[in-house]
Parts: structure tokens; sequence; C-alpha cells
């Protein structure tokens, strides 16, 4: 049998498909993590992580020397979703201090408040 046709250069390996079906579910995972992460849809990140999380503690360890390029592949599309999580986060800070920004423009807007001051009739 020959191996994967997804997994470039292995040639015969004496696998069958099934065996790097959970390898390639773990790099299709991790794709459609990354588009989530893209649309800024974070609820759906935060499951398909999730369910990532649960194949991959399914996944042998060691795992098969045959899977090391489906590995390599998960490995670069996570880096890139870090990447894609960290310019999110950075976005939103900016955000966050945009707003803050204006809020104390607003604040210095406030009218003056005069205390009159008081007198004890009792005095």
């Amino acid at each position: 049998m020959s191996a994967p046709s997804s997994v470039p250069g292995l040639g015969e390996a004496g696998l069958v498909a099934a065996d790097a079906a959970p390898y390639e579910t773990l790099v299709a995972m991790i794709e459609h993590e990354l588009e989530l992460a893209g649309e800024g849809r974070f609820a759906d990140l935060g499951r398909a992580n999730d369910e990532r999380t649960a194949l991959m503690t399914a996944l042998p360890d060691p795992s098969p020397a045959w899977a090391l390029p489906l590995l390599q592949r998960a490995d670069m599309l996570h880096r890139s979703l870090t990447m894609e999580l960290q310019r999110r986060r950075d976005a939103i800070l900016l955000e966050v201090a945009a707003v803050e920004r204006a809020q104390r423009a607003a604040h210095g807007y406030k009218p003056v408040s005069f205390r009159r001051p008081r007198f004890s009739s009792s005095a």
C-alpha cells in the first residue's frame, strides 16, 4: 500500500488513509481556527480550540515518523494562528485606548459646578 496522497514525499510506507486521517483532520481544524480568528469569531474559535485539543490528546505519543509533514504543516498553521490572534489583540487594545482617550476628552468638557459657600444660621 502507498502512503496517503495528501502527505507529500512519503512514498511506500505501508499506510492506509485512515492512519493519516487524524493528522489531516488536525491540519483542517487549525485552518478553520485561522479563518475564525480572521473573521473575529472568538466564541466559535474557543469551541474549535476545545475540539482540536481533544483530537490532539487522542493522537499517539510519540507520533509516527510518516506524520511529520502533516505535523509540520499543523505547526506552521498554528504559528500563523498565534500571529493572527496577536494582531487582533493589538487592534482591540488600540480601540480600548481610543475609547479611553475619548472619555477623558469628554470629561474635559464637563461643565464646572461651583459650590455656594454654606453659612450657618446659628452663628
